[in-house]
């Protein structure tokens, strides 16, 4: 029970972090290191008499992790972005695309067919329509303005999405809205009257998302994670930076690899150390 306890607190640590990547979504995160089936189900049936004190455990042990993930990361993340920024680029698609082998593998493809190109497809271009939305369409500041509260009730829900649906990113819903870095930010200077409506709104948002999600699952899996492959290549597309040079190749290449094989060892680990039930 301590083990289980400790291994869902490390991963949810992990997924946590993984939400301040741009590209990088927390619940492609949770498939690769195989807490994801359990997530959806702890909170679809958190209702439930005879499963709510199971899930509720589950769930702030979870939350904690992710919580602590995000506090301890988001200034290190920040830095490194902006010191290094082809770099961090390329570690980060490496990352992205290393989640693929996961994904398909939770789709149970055997043969591929031509119709399964459609959802991907569909997948891919709407991140690519995403990208193409100017950054920034807001101007906020760290105040307290009636127009700050939404916006930020709004990135609070742009979580639970990214959190609940794999191949949506997080950092990058909130970096279109111009949001991230006062995020990032509230988080670091521990400005509370920013984050709780965002933690509030991130609990709604998962609540009104997990159940229609999970019967996409159920009814419809093959359909519904090839759309997620749609939205992960879509989103390493996006994050491919445009900016290396001569010297920045060689260094920048083996970002890239690194991030690959950082997420196959994930990969790796979840396969030995289970944590779905």
């Amino acid at each position: 029970m301590l083990i289980s306890s400790i291994t869902t607190f490390l991963k949810a640590l992990v997924i946590g972090a993984s939400m301040l990547i741009p590209g990088l979504s927390g619940g492609t995160m949770a498939i690769v290191l195989g807490i994801y089936d359990r997530l959806i189900h702890s909170v679809g049936t958190i209702t439930k008499k005879e499963y709510f004190k199971k899930n509720i455990t589950f769930l702030i042990l979870f939350l904690s992790g992710a919580c602590t993930g995000i506090y301890l990361f988001s200034g290190v993340v920040l830095s490194l972005v902006e010191e290094y920024e082809a770099f961090c680029s390329l570690f980060f698609v490496g990352i992205i695309l290393g989640s693929i082998p996961a994904l398909l593998k939770k789709a149970d493809i055997k043969n591929v067919e031509i119709k399964d190109s459609i959802p991907a497809i569909s997948g891919f271009s709407i991140c690519l329509l995403l990208s193409i939305v100017p950054s920034g369409i807001f101007s906020l500041s760290n105040g307290l303005g009636i127009l700050n509260m939404i916006i930020f009730c709004i990135a609070g829900i742009l979580i639970a999405v990214g959190l609940v649906l794999p191949g949506i990113s997080v950092s990058q819903m909130l970096l279109l809205l111009g949001v991230l870095e006062i995020v990032l930010s509230a988080i670091r200077e521990k400005n509370f009257a920013l984050i709780i409506p965002l933690v509030l709104c991130v609990g709604i948002g998962i609540l009104l998302t997990t159940n229609i999600l999970e019967k996409c699952l159920n009814n419809h899996t093959r359909t519904t994670y090839l759309l997620i492959c749609g939205f992960v290549i879509g989103s390493a597309f996006d994050a491919f930076p445009d900016n290396i040079k001569g010297e920045n190749i060689l260094l920048s290449t083996f970002a890239f690899f690194a991030g690959l094989s950082l997420m196959s060892l994930f990969s790796w680990i979840s396969v030995k150390i289970k944590t779905d039930k």
